[in-house]
């Protein structure tokens, strides 16, 4: 995945009804952080979102970037997400899958569910489901 200075900042967060999941790629895991149902979070002020069966929370964790000032890291940051989002429609698309790109999120109740620090930018999130038939 290409990545600003090769930092491979993004995490990726997996939200379900059953918890919320932090995936490894080395491993291709996922790492259980908490069993609460955090749709609702995801969702912020568009309750649609919070049906959706699955949603991937983007992070950038900006300690990847090292010495660079904040404002700079947070521009790669989202680059970075943005690499990680067109390849999520992308997937979605070739598998027959819904997805929504977002913004919109609680992201004071998802750093805090998550267990994320300061140096954790929530930057995006989509919701992935099955078409409407």
């Amino acid at each position: 995945m290409p990545s600003a200075i090769n930092a491979q900042d993004i995490q990726v967060f997996v939200v379900r009804k059953d918890g919320a999941y932090l995936y490894l790629p080395k491993e291709n895991q996922l790492k259980p952080v908490s069993k609460a149902d955090l749709r609702s979070a995801v969702a912020g002020r568009q309750a649609f979102a919070a049906t959706a069966p699955v949603s991937l929370v983007l992070v950038s964790d900006h300690s990847k970037f090292g010495n660079l000032p904040a404002a700079a890291a947070s521009r790669m940051g989202a680059v970075d997400c943005g690499y990680v989002s067109q390849n999520i429609c992308l997937i979605c698309t070739a598998l027959g899958l819904n997805t929504v790109p977002r913004a919109t999120m609680d992201t004071d109740a998802l750093k805090k569910a998550l267990g994320l620090g300061e140096q954790y930018d929530l930057i995006m999130n989509s919701q992935i489901g099955y078409p409407k038939e």
